[in-house]
């Protein structure tokens, strides 16, 4: 298949702005999903490698990867920067640390008291944003994407944070940020959560417990212009068979909205350009010999 100029004018556009490193890349994420996005559509592995040499300069003693140098509670792009590095012969001791520290690092969690004002369950464990905080939707999702690359699916950090969303999941279908019910309350799902919580659990979960949330991405997705819920509506469409037809020709479309809001930010350009490719989620696109980690 042919690949839309636009998708191809967009990965020019990454990789020069991965050359400015003052500016595109003064954050790991940043730097990160260009990476991923180059190899996704076939870079040299040689230029991937000295950029990898950048990223791994955010990386700290205890294995985290933080959001800026020194950042020491920001580490919530330590999952993409190991996806970014997964297929390199060239930092492994970079990724044992790496791995190390997300299989340690846990959620701030506690037994729920029956007045609680949040339904869900406090004390399953997951993975937060930053340091001393709630485990949310997004890091567990993007921790378990992470992990199964590296053949983890089975580690009981993974299984316990399958628990955590599907605990998270709206009675109704998809995700939010991470909660459900909140002083009796029923909360929204959010398109882009409910994708990297299909993604991540794709071949761990049973259809049967996300079919309302597989229905409820499915309803929104048409309506969706914007980066980052576009990408993950997609992928996570996609892990579970219910690839959306029209997806590159709306990847392509929101591309085109930069004339009318300005240049969408390196990470969101990038993941657009993951998910053109991604036929089966990102776990499938990333293990070069197939599996569900």
């Amino acid at each position: 298949m042919p690949i839309d100029p636009e998708i191809t004018e967009t990965l020019e556009r990454i990789s020069k702005r991965l050359d400015e490193p003052q500016n595109a890349t003064a954050q790991s994420d940043a730097l990160a999903w260009g990476i991923i996005a180059l190899e996704t559509a076939g870079e040299d592995s040689e230029k991937l490698d000295t950029l990898r040499r950048r990223l791994v300069e955010f990386q700290m003693g205890d294995g985290r990867f933080t959001l800026l140098r020194g950042a020491f509670e920001v580490f919530w792009p330590t999952p993409a920067v190991l996806i970014a590095l997964a297929n390199s012969y060239a930092f492994e001791e970079n990724k044992s640390r790496g791995i190390e520290f997300l299989l340690r690092i846990k959620g701030k969690h506690w037994k729920k008291s029956p007045d609680a004002p949040a339904k869900h369950d406090t004390s399953i464990e997951g993975w937060p944003w930053v340091v001393a905080t709630h485990s949310w939707v997004i890091p567990t999702a993007m921790a378990i994407i992470a992990l199964r690359i590296y053949r983890y699916a089975g580690h009981e950090r993974v299984r316990e944070g399958v628990r955590m969303l599907l605990d998270r999941q709206l009675p109704t279908g998809g995700w939010n940020y991470g909660n459900t019910v909140v002083f009796k309350s029923l909360l929204r799902p959010i398109p882009e959560c409910t994708g990297f919580a299909l993604c991540a659990l794709q071949g761990l979960a049973d259809e049967s417990a996300v079919v309302k949330s597989i229905g409820y991405l499915s309803r929104e997705a048409a309506g969706i212009r914007t980066p980052l819920s576009l990408s993950w509506s997609a992928m996570g469409l996609d892990a579970w068979s219910r690839g959306l037809a029209q997806r590159k020709r709306w990847i392509v479309e929101t591309l085109g909205k930069q004339k009318m809001y300005g240049e969408y930010p390196v990470s969101l350009l990038a993941q657009l350009v993951v998910s053109y490719y991604s036929d089966s989620g990102p776990v499938a696109l990333f293990q070069k010999d197939g599996g569900n980690g």
